[in-house]
């Protein structure tokens, strides 16, 4: 994996994601754990996930699923809505790929609830609130990779989207 540098003081969806990717890292199941990904356009109407780098530099990285590892992140899913001059609701969505007979392979039978379970506690015990699970289409705005999808929905790959909202408080009283 491409090495993303962490933001040293991180705010609003990029602190969450930040948060929450060291929070997941524990679970043990994703191989490489992204920030939060923006739409890249390949032409007019193909798109996929990318991610700045962060290292200074105008470097973004796409973000495609690979066969050989894990991967997950972050997309933002909607506009930040002001809480009472001291914070912000905000829609996010987190994304996961996985070749099952890699991620455990003790395990022969499809355990991808067993992971949206554990996925779920981390982002709610974090805070996250109005959490919903997407199985059969976790990458709607990435025609790239629904396309990948599509392609390799048998297992032992799996997917899936679980959308959630998290508050961040920017004033300190």
């Amino acid at each position: 994996m491409t090495q993303v540098t962490a933001f040293a003081s991180p705010l609003y969806f990029d602190k969450v994601a930040q948060d929450l990717n060291t929070l997941l890292d524990a679970l043990g199941y994703i191989d490489d754990l992204y920030p939060v990904c923006w739409v890249g356009y390949d032409g007019k109407e193909d798109t996929y996930p990318e991610v700045y780098i962060n290292d200074g530099t105008k470097v973004n990285l796409r973000v495609m699923p690979d066969s050989t590892r894990s991967m997950s992140f972050f997309v933002v899913t909607g506009e930040m809505i002001e809480i009472d001059d001291i914070g912000f609701a905000i829609p996010m969505a987190y994304c996961v790929w996985m070749n099952l007979q890699l991620v455990d392979t003790t395990k022969l039978y499809d355990y991808t609830a067993e992971v949206v379970r554990d996925v779920y506690n981390v982002i709610n015990n974090y805070g996250g609130y109005n959490i919903s699970v997407e199985l059969q289409d976790p990458f709607p705005e990435f025609s790239q990779l629904s396309k990948e999808v599509a392609a390799n929905t048998m297992r032992p790959y799996s997917g899936f989207r679980m959308e959630f909202t998290r508050n961040i408080q920017t004033c300190s009283w």
